[in-house]
Protein backbone atom coordinates (compact mmCIF):
# COMPACT_ATOMS: atom_id res chain seq x y z
CA UNK A 1 0.00 0.00 0.00
CA UNK A 2 1.49 3.82 -0.50
CA UNK A 3 0.72 6.71 1.61
CA UNK A 4 0.92 9.91 0.71
CA UNK A 5 0.07 12.86 3.03
CA UNK A 6 -0.77 16.04 1.60
CA UNK A 7 -0.30 19.32 2.84
CA UNK A 8 -3.05 21.08 0.14
CA UNK A 9 -5.50 20.98 -2.64
CA UNK A 10 -2.44 21.89 -4.69
CA UNK A 11 -0.02 19.22 -3.27
CA UNK A 12 -2.98 16.80 -4.05
CA UNK A 13 -3.58 18.22 -7.44
CA UNK A 14 0.42 17.20 -8.43
CA UNK A 15 0.18 14.12 -6.80
CA UNK A 16 -2.98 13.35 -8.87
CA UNK A 17 -0.73 14.92 -12.08
CA UNK A 18 2.00 12.36 -11.57
CA UNK A 19 -0.71 9.56 -11.40
CA UNK A 20 -2.30 10.91 -14.34
CA UNK A 21 1.04 11.01 -16.75
CA UNK A 22 2.08 7.32 -15.99
CA UNK A 23 -1.00 5.35 -16.36
CA UNK A 24 -1.54 3.47 -19.05
CA UNK A 25 -4.56 1.97 -21.12
CA UNK A 26 -6.26 -0.64 -18.75
CA UNK A 27 -5.02 0.58 -15.28
CA UNK A 28 -7.50 0.82 -13.14
CA UNK A 29 -8.25 2.83 -10.15
CA UNK A 30 -10.25 2.93 -6.91
CA UNK A 31 -11.12 6.02 -4.78
CA UNK A 32 -12.03 5.47 -1.52
CA UNK A 33 -12.07 7.71 1.43
CA UNK A 34 -14.81 10.16 3.40
CA UNK A 35 -16.49 13.23 1.80
CA UNK A 36 -13.61 16.15 1.96
CA UNK A 37 -10.96 14.15 2.09
CA UNK A 38 -9.91 15.22 -1.51
CA UNK A 39 -11.46 12.38 -4.15
CA UNK A 40 -12.72 15.03 -6.41
CA UNK A 41 -8.75 17.27 -6.52
CA UNK A 42 -7.55 14.15 -7.10
CA UNK A 43 -9.51 13.16 -9.51
CA UNK A 44 -8.84 16.53 -10.88
CA UNK A 45 -5.41 15.99 -11.30
CA UNK A 46 -5.27 12.63 -12.61
CA UNK A 47 -7.65 13.67 -15.20
CA UNK A 48 -5.37 16.65 -16.28
CA UNK A 49 -1.99 14.22 -15.77
CA UNK A 50 -4.00 12.01 -18.87
CA UNK A 51 -5.01 14.73 -21.12
CA UNK A 52 -8.34 15.31 -19.95
CA UNK A 53 -9.82 18.79 -20.97
CA UNK A 54 -13.45 17.93 -19.85
CA UNK A 55 -14.86 19.16 -16.62
CA UNK A 56 -14.10 16.91 -13.97
CA UNK A 57 -17.20 16.11 -11.42
CA UNK A 58 -17.19 14.64 -8.28
CA UNK A 59 -16.58 10.97 -8.01
CA UNK A 60 -18.47 10.62 -4.40
CA UNK A 61 -21.83 9.05 -5.59
CA UNK A 62 -20.94 8.38 -8.78
CA UNK A 63 -20.20 4.29 -9.60
CA UNK A 64 -17.68 5.39 -12.40
CA UNK A 65 -16.97 8.59 -15.28
CA UNK A 66 -15.63 8.39 -17.95
CA UNK A 67 -13.55 11.08 -19.79
CA UNK A 68 -11.62 11.39 -23.14
CA UNK A 69 -8.29 12.65 -22.78
CA UNK A 70 -4.66 10.81 -24.02
CA UNK A 71 -7.04 7.57 -23.18
CA UNK A 72 -10.37 6.71 -21.54
CA UNK A 73 -10.06 7.56 -18.20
Amino acid sequence: MLTYLSESEEDTFRFGDRIGKNLRPGDILLLYGDLGSGKTVLSKGIAYGAGVSDMVTSPTFTLMNRYTGNFPV
